[in-house]
């Protein structure tokens, strides 16, 4: 049905149809499109892992989620992996043409619920800024304070990203750097430092 209704503008050139993830790579593979929509739930590998591994494999294809999930965690795991777009599957089919173009034009398009929630995480953190001062020694942000007390408690770094909604190379760069402001050699001896020092 939605290849039909996108056969319709003479713009399109429709290059495949994949039923699950693996598909989907091996059609990226063999016809390199311009624009791929992706649903979040799919059989074998789902919609988030195919999402990475076509940012990874085909940088310049446009990835757009097309989902009736619109859970936060689909949401933040779509957007912190490079998706182009977050649209629900009950979008019209001309608003739908008008998406796909402007993706492909290099706009970022999303549904306003997730334009709320990315609105609800940005209060988030302006409030968590608001609320946590910033260590004037070391130059830690708000952001480094919590992974630091995360840290202390046992948390890996999946576990962090989660709850400060970075990913996880980003995580890891932010404690990479705290290590060499600190001059400590890992996670632990970070996590005395910063007790001792009355950081956390």
């Amino acid at each position: 049905m939605l290849s039909y209704i996108l056969k319709q503008d003479s713009e399109f050139d429709i290059v495949g149809e994949a039923s699950d993830g693996c598909e989907i790579l091996k059609l990226c593979e063999s016809k390199k499109p311009d624009v791929v929509l992706l649903d979040v739930k799919m059989p074998n590998t789902n919609g988030i892992s195919a999402l990475i591994k076509i940012k990874e494999l085909f940088p310049q294809t446009k990835v757009i989620m097309l989902t009736t999930f619109e859970e936060e965690d689909c949401i933040y795991n779509a957007c912190s992996h490079s998706a182009d777009g977050y649209i629900v599957k009950d979008t019209k089919p001309e608003v739908l043409v008008h998406i796909i173009k402007c993706v492909y034009g290099d706009f970022f398009v999303m549904h306003s619920s997730v334009k709320q929630y990315m609105i609800k995480q940005m209060e988030r953190a302006e409030e968590l800024y608001r609320k946590e001062p910033v260590s004037e020694e070391t130059n830690f942000d708000a952001i480094d304070l919590t992974i630091i007390r995360l840290i202390s408690v046992g948390k890996n770094n999946t576990e962090i990203a989660a709850q400060v909604r970075y990913s996880e190379g980003t995580v890891k760069n932010r404690i990479s750097k705290m290590l060499a402001i600190t001059q400590t050699k890992d996670r632990t001896q970070l996590a005395i430092f910063a007790l001792q020092n009355g950081i956390v």
